[in-house]
């Protein structure tokens, strides 16, 4: 078998593929300013390897506008129509701590059921422990 491996270089100089295209709209997820930077940058017809590193931007940039979108959403539930820099900051610091509460309560749901999963199986260990336990004790009582 005589097959060339090809190198990172070298399939990044191909033409962008159709799944990078997808991806990418996927990335744009329906954001106006996004989906326009896409089709200008298509426009000029990218290699894969150009493509990854726009993929990367527009990941930052979807991230970006979440954020945005977030914490202007705080400051809306907060009765803030214009917030300042001040109170974006404030807004932000409001929703990591929502997150952090929200990851604390994943993780303190697992640890009660890993705890009960426990205190089930110690219960059925238990029965039997204990039955096992008086047969001994009646044993040694009556000898």
């Amino acid at each position: 078998m005589n097959t060339k491996q090809r190198t990172p270089a070298e399939l990044a100089l191909k033409p962008a593929g159709e799944d990078q295209v997808n991806r990418a709209r996927e990335l744009c997820s329906g954001n106006e300013t996004l989906e326009n930077r896409l089709l200008t940058f298509l426009e000029h017809q990218p290699n894969r390897g150009q493509m990854v590193n726009f993929m990367e931007e527009l990941r930052q940039a979807a991230a970006s506008i979440k954020l945005d979108l977030t914490v202007a959403g705080i400051c809306q539930s907060l009765g803030i129509e214009n917030p300042t820099s001040t109170e974006k900051l404030l807004a932000l610091q409001i929703g990591l701590l929502q997150e952090q509460t929200s990851a604390l309560q994943l993780a303190f749901r697992r640890l009660s059921n890993q705890a009960n999963a426990t205190l089930e199986e110690n219960k059925s260990n238990g029965v039997i422990t204990t039955l096992v336990g008086a047969a001994i004790f009646g044993a040694v009582i009556a000898n």
